[in-house]
C-alpha cells in the first residue's frame, strides 16, 4: 500500500496486493473489536482515525483526501490521508500512514511525512513514525502519540512555516532538508531511550521547573532544549582568536553519552580558533 499522489486531481492511492481490499469508513466502523485481556487491549480502527483526524484539526491540518483498506477478515486495517496546511503545493504533499491490528500481528502506529510507504505486507515507513503495543493503556496514551506525530509534522522541533519561497524547486528542497532534521530527531531519541532501556535507568533535569522528575522515555526536543543557554565566547588578542566554551552540566553531560556522543565533541568547539580571523576586506 504506497502513497501515489495525483496532480489532477489529487487522491491517496492504495496499493494492494497482499490480500487487502478498499472500503470505506462505514465498514471500517461496523467491525467488531474483539474483548480485552489482562495483558492485550485492542483498539478499534475507527477510534485511531477519529484521533488522528481530531489531532490534526487541532494543529490547523485539514485532510484533504483518505484511503482506507481492511484485510485478514477485518483483523488488520491500513489507511492514508493526505494532508494540507492550507496552501496546495504542486510537486509534494504531506502523508500520514496509519495501521492497527486485532489479531496481535503488529501495534498500532502512524508514520508521516512527505515520502511514506504502506503496504498491507506490513512494510510501514515515513519521516516520522510512532508506535504503540496494545497494552492496557493505549488508548490513555493515544492522543498524545498523535499529538506528537503530527506535532513534529508541523514543525514544533523543525518548522515548515512560514515558507516564502517564490519557487516550487527550492521549496521542495527546503523540504527534503527538514525532513532528514525530523530523521536526525527520531535517531537521537531512539538511541537515548534504548540506553536507558538497557542500563534500567531513567533521565532527570530536563524538565523546566521540576529537575527531579524523570523518564524513561525523554523526547528529543526536551533533551535539546537542556543545552539553553550555552555560549561560545570569543576573544581576539594580538591576531589571534581564543574561543571559551561554557561547561556542560551534570544532565548535559548524561544526554550527550546517551546520545552516543562523547563530551569531547562539545569541548572541541573552542579548539578551532587559534588562527586569526579572515580579512574579509581583502580583493
Amino acid at each position: 500500500m504506497e502513497a501515489v499522489l495525483q496532480l489532477q486531481p489529487r487522491r491517496a492511492n492504495l496499493l494492494l496486493h497482499c490480500g487487502a481490499h478498499a472500503v470505506d469508513r462505514v465498514i471500517i466502523s461496523a467491525i467488531t473489536t474483539p474483548q480485552a485481556t489482562a495483558t492485550w487491549t485492542p483498539l478499534p480502527h475507527m477510534a485511531l482515525i477519529e484521533e488522528v483526524e481530531q489531532a490534526l484539526n487541532s494543529n490547523g491540518l485539514s485532510v484533504m483526501n483518505q484511503a482506507h483498506s481492511l484485510t485478514h477478515d477485518g483483523l488488520r486495517y491500513f489507511g492514508l490521508m493526505e494532508i494540507q496546511n492550507g496552501v496546495i503545493h504542486r510537486d509534494y504533499a504531506w502523508v500520514l500512514g496509519l495501521r492497527n491490528s486485532h489479531d496481535k500481528s503488529f501495534p498500532a502506529g502512524i508514520v508521516a511525512g512527505a515520502n511514506v510507504f504502506i503496504c498491507d505486507n506490513l512494510s510501514f515507513s515515513g519521516e516520522i513514525k510512532i508506535a504503540r503495543k496494545h497494552t492496557r493503556f493505549i488508548l490513555r496514551d493515544l492522543p498524545f502519540l498523535t499529538q506528537q506525530a503530527i506535532g513534529r509534522l508541523k514543525g514544533k522541533a523543525l518548522s515548515l512555516t512560514p515558507l516564502y519561497l517564490e519557487t516550487d524547486e527550492r521549496i521542495l528542497g527546503l523540504v527534503r532538508l527538514l525532513m532528514i532534521g525530523v530523521r536526525v530527531l527520531t535517531l537521537l531519541e531512539f538511541s537515548a531511550r534504548q540506553h536507558l532501556h538497557q542500563a534500567g535507568d531513567k533521565l532527570a533535569g530536563i524538565y523546566p521547573g521540576n529537575p527531579k522528575r524523570a523518564t524513561e522515555r525523554p523526547t528529543t526536543e526536551l533533551m535539546l532544549r537542556a543545552f539553553a543557554g550555552l555560549t561560545l565566547t570569543l576573544m581576539t588578542e594580538a591576531q589571534c582568536t581564543r574561543a571559551h566554551v561554557t561547561p556542560l552540566a551534570a544532565v548535559q553531560q548524561r544526554i550527550l553519552q546517551l546520545f552516543g556522543f562523547s563530551p569531547d565533541i562539545y569541548l572541541r568547539l573552542s579548539q578551532h580558533f587559534s588562527k586569526p580571523p579572515l580579512n574579509l576586506s581583502e580583493p
